[in-house]
């Protein structure tokens, strides 16, 4: 799994081995600005990310 922040304000997952987008977060639970950085916990199924809205969110991956 590759996450990435976007100026689009989204947050895309990524599959590694294909290199395929599995999954974009956008939308009401998304931010209202660019993502600047996303920080994965060691367990992989929780990040942080932040954005130039002035905000962290903390997410769980299923």
């Amino acid at each position: 799994m590759f996450l990435s922040g976007s100026w689009d304000h989204s947050i895309k997952i990524w599959h590694l081995p294909t290199g395929k987008l599995q999954q974009t977060l956008a939308g009401d639970a998304a931010h209202k600005g660019r993502v600047n950085g996303i920080a994965v916990h060691p367990n992989d199924k929780t990040f942080v990310s932040a954005s130039a809205d002035n905000t962290i969110k903390i997410w769980r991956l299923p």
